[in-house]
């Protein structure tokens, strides 16, 4: 009897014990998936608080500009920012300023800017192509009569070294459509040259300047994503708006199904997310 009762209380104490340790251990596992999320809600807040913080900055700097209603003496004052501000937000801030600005003002900024693009500055070029692009986006009529001059300065641009203005270069002579014409040729070049990164920058320019060469552009825009050029995902983010509709959605299907990565995938759907829905037959 004594031993049953032994046997009993040890067997008692055991079950104890593990259900001390199962406890301690889940206790111990809560704790610490607890810290963990404490830990990513920390990280969380305090990322959005650094956001929150600029996106206040920015906020205070728009309404200061907006409350000041920035306006400028002369082109030199103009011109004199562009060379020296410090940072890309003043800038951004200040540069738009100058589309409501009288034309007088714009007729002697406009030629200092196309001198400004012969630059050794990148930083200056990149400014002065971005003003320029900015009067022919959002006020046409004040740049008008000097397309020709502007589309003539940009040009040599297209020769560069840096990729970057290339890139900006092309996309401001998009921005003024046929007065850009004479840039067709060398776009051309640079779009069919298989080695080039901006191979398909150059199609999408080529488009947007002169429609009537939508049909050649697609071809090559398919070219690219089909030989996988470096830059194919710029290829197939245009393609919808160049090729017909069934065409641009086999080959960006194809690219999406030829994909080695999910970055490659990723591309690829956003691409086939431009099409319209297909609609089931009825």
């Amino acid at each position: 009897m004594k031993v049953r009762k032994w046997t009993q209380f040890r067997l008692g104490s055991v079950l104890v014990a593990v259900l001390f340790c199962a406890l301690a251990a889940a206790w111990f596992s809560d704790r610490s998936h607890l810290k963990e999320r404490i830990r990513q809600l920390s990280s969380r807040i305090a990322t959005q608080e650094e956001q929150i913080a600029r996106l206040q900055h920015r906020l205070e700097v728009r309404l200061e500009h907006a409350q000041t209603r920035y306006t400028w003496a002369n082109a030199d004052e103009f011109i004199e920012m562009i060379r020296t501000v410090a940072d890309e937000e003043t800038f951004n801030d200040k540069g738009p300023s100058l589309l409501e600005a009288e034309q007088p003002l714009i007729d002697d900024v406009v030629p200092r800017l196309i001198e400004l693009l012969e630059s050794k500055n990148e930083r200056t070029v990149e400014r002065a192509l971005t003003t320029l692009q900015w009067i022919q986006q959002h006020a046409p009529e004040k740049i008008a009569s000097h397309s020709s001059q502007v589309v003539t300065g940009i040009g040599p641009l297209l020769s560069s070294e840096h990729e970057r203005i290339v890139a900006m270069s092309m996309y401001t002579l998009s921005s003024f459509g046929t007065a850009s014409r004479g840039m067709l040729s060398e776009l051309q070049t640079l779009m069919n040259d298989d080695d080039a990164w901006l191979a398909p920058d150059a199609a999408i320019a080529i488009a947007r300047i002169d429609p009537h060469e939508r049909q050649v552009v697609a071809l090559r825009l398919v070219e690219l994503i089909e030989m996988k050029h470096p830059n194919w995902y710029q290829a197939a983010f245009h393609l919808p708006q160049v090729a017909d509709s069934d065409v641009a959605r086999s080959v960006l299907e194809d690219a999406y199904a030829d994909a080695e990565t999910d970055a490659e995938r990723e591309m690829a759907t956003i691409a086939l997310n431009q099409l319209p829905s297909v609609t089931e037959p009825e």
